[in-house]
């Protein structure tokens, strides 16, 4: 309920006005900044401020995060950092020409780099004054730089969204498991499980029937084998306990089997989906690239 209310206020036209306030904030405070720290509180301040106020989220970046780099001799220091999102800070005196932008696009491509070595999966990085801003991502261990931009409601937009929603759409093993299997005891996975086999017990349908036995074939189940005795009383104790059931016969056991491989697999296409819905055109490279961050 929480992330619905978030994601809604996020694609609102109010959040969006309130937006394009705090990027001429920013704006004005870093036009007028006597050095970089100056540029980074308040970019920080302001945007956390704003995070917190309309979204009523804390979030608290990683600072000077150490990273091995490629063509630095000498680790480099990335001034912020969020999960696999990076900010790498600068004056506006340092970005003023084309040859100090392309100095600081190296600097951050030299980040992700050093990151996608460490851990390979995809980052996002930002390049910013406070006054203009370049996006550039690592995705499958290739780099891909955007244009530079001001900061505007549009970039502060997909700025916010990758913090707030970086969590949500990050398909790792910690996630999943945090997601779909605890706590142990009464998780999603377990939830789904219990219902389908409590579906197949008392209101199997023809159809439903049919596909169950199709499935049966399949997989070829059997008791007789008694070389495999242990095994299978193993399975039927660890069946009972995933739904919570005390199973006593074979069919049983099948139907517990088949409820519990019918959970995995909708959640497998729950994620397949959630992949391809954020499939895109590289006019980069020409082809189909999964974006993981916006």
């Amino acid at each position: 309920m929480e992330n619905n209310l978030i994601t809604k206020k996020l694609y609102s036209s109010d959040y969006r006005n309130k937006l394009s306030e705090l990027a001429l904030d920013i704006k004005r405070r870093s036009e007028t900044a006597e050095n970089e720290a100056t540029v980074v509180s308040g970019f920080e301040l302001n945007l956390f401020s704003f995070i917190d106020n309309e979204l009523g989220l804390k979030y608290y970046p990683e600072k000077e995060k150490f990273v091995g780099t490629e063509r630095h001799i000498s680790k480099g220091r990335i001034d912020s950092k969020y999960g696999a999102f990076i900010i790498e800070f600068k004056h506006p005196s340092k970005l003023k020409t084309s040859a100090f932008k392309e100095k600081a696009s190296s600097q951050l491509e030299d980040y992700l780099v050093g990151l996608n070595a460490k851990n390979p999966k995809d980052y996002l990085g930002l390049v910013t004054d406070g006054v203009v801003s370049r996006f550039i991502r690592s995705e499958g261990g290739q780099i891909y730089t955007e244009a530079w931009m001001d900061i505007s409601a549009v970039a502060l937009d997909r700025l916010v969204k990758t913090i707030v929603l970086l969590e949500q759409i990050a398909l790792t093993s910690t996630n999943l498991i945090r997601d779909f299997c605890e706590p142990l005891d009464d998780n999603l996975a377990k939830q789904l499980t219990k219902v389908f086999y409590k579906t197949l017990i008392e209101e199997m349908k023809p159809k439903t029937e049919m596909l169950f036995q199709e499935w049966q074939e399949l997989f070829k189940l059997s008791h007789d084998d008694t070389s495999q005795q242990r095994d299978l009383q193993d399975r039927r104790k660890e069946l009972s306990a995933a739904i919570d059931v005390d199973i006593k016969t074979n069919s049983e056991e099948y139907l517990a089997l088949y409820a519990l491989q019918t959970t995995y697999a909708l959640i497998v296409k729950l994620i397949a989906f959630k992949v391809v819905s954020k499939i895109y055109f590289n006019k980069n490279t020409f082809e189909f690239t999964q974006k993981c961050f916006y």
